[in-house]
């Protein structure tokens, strides 16, 4: 995975600020998306363990309403959240896997190929695509230079153990597909805003995909791994910029 350059790199902070999403509903089956449940019961700021008395305070902002289903929202609200919240650290989206049992954080995203339609109805207009005499036609981030595939910033090896030692009786996993669908196309957006911005060196941005269930233990228990997993997250953030 792509390291943080040295410019990123500065003395141990005293508070790292995160930024949280999830999205809305968007299945019939599943009339709450638990994304966004999770996402709002998170607390504002998580104090450091007793294990670890050294680590920062982490200040979690939670981003106010749910993301709505659509790829032309998507696009749009990308730039906004990075300019209205301009001194988070870190990103964490969270999204929906319907059908998993598990938890997993992904590692990578990618930029065309989204045919399925959203909650409009509509797949990724500005992507690239065949077209019917089978020839490729660019997207817009092809044209500003983005690569196929985005990985996150973070040693996902480290993240991930990190995270397990935090649950070891909770089913946490590292995954390199994200779906090709809204939560794979977030997270590329939010990568590539990034990637655009600081000359191809991504922020740390890392993407959570958990159960579809969403009664009161389910959102609780989703609540226990989203924390484990931002700590995990700084941990190993802070542990890259003192190398």
């Amino acid at each position: 995975m792509k390291t943080l350059s040295p410019s990123h790199r500065k003395i141990q902070p005293d508070e790292v600020t995160v930024l949280v999403t999830g999205f809305a509903p968007f299945k019939s089956t599943h009339p709450t998306n638990p994304s966004y449940s999770i996402a709002s019961s998170l607390p504002t700021s998580l104090h450091p363990l007793p294990s670890h008395p050294n680590a920062p305070h982490i200040n979690l902002q939670i981003h106010p309403s749910p993301i709505r289903v659509s790829y032309a929202s998507v696009r749009a609200l990308i730039p906004i959240l990075y300019t209205s919240h301009p001194k988070i650290d870190l990103v964490l989206h969270i999204g929906m896997a319907a059908g998993r049992n598990f938890y997993t954080m992904e590692t990578r995203a990618h930029r065309d190929g989204y045919t399925l339609r959203d909650v409009d109805g509509k797949g990724d207009e500005q992507g690239g695509y065949f077209d019917a005499k089978g020839e490729w036609k660019m997207g817009v981030w092809e044209k500003e230079g983005c690569p196929a595939v985005l990985e996150t910033g973070y040693e996902v090896e480290d993240v991930w153990r990190r995270w397990k030692c935090e649950l070891p009786d909770v089913d946490v996993r590292p995954s390199n597909d994200a779906g090709h669908y809204l939560c794979d196309f977030i997270y590329y957006a939010s990568l590539a805003y990034n990637f655009k911005r600081a000359a191809g060196d991504p922020r740390p941005v890392m993407f959570l995909h958990v159960p579809g269930e969403a009664e009161e233990g389910d959102i609780e228990r989703g609540k226990e791994v989203a924390v484990s997993l931002i700590r995990a997250m700084v941990g190993s953030w802070i542990q890259d910029r003192s190398k």
